[in-house]
């Protein structure tokens, strides 16, 4: 088999061409969905109910408490695993070394 080009995106080709132009933009982008930018059909965006954000603020943080107590329960259970293997390997050894 032959040999590929060995670097990315360094193609004979796309040496050749030579860089592309950066394209320029004649109006800012349009920033649909957020507060203050407008849709796309001239309607403007809803300010967000303060109630709502707190609920949804709180809930998160209910989230994020739940998850940390979830990671150091599997952290107890990898140590646990851990030992149990560490004692396993221990057992097993010292019943070869009986034999041996």
């Amino acid at each position: 088999m032959t040999r590929r080009h060995a670097e990315k995106g360094a193609t004979p080709r796309s040496a050749a061409r030579g860089a592309r132009p950066v394209p320029v933009r004649s109006q800012p982008p349009k920033l649909d969905g957020i507060a203050g930018g407008g849709h796309a059909d001239g309607a403007e965006c809803e300010v967000p109910d303060p109630l709502r954000m707190q609920r949804e603020f709180e809930a998160m943080q209910a989230e994020v408490a739940f998850l940390r107590a979830r990671v150091k329960e599997l952290e107890a259970n990898a140590l646990q695993v851990g030992n149990r293997l560490a004692w396993a390997i221990d057992s097993v050894q010292s019943i070869l070394e009986g034999k041996g």
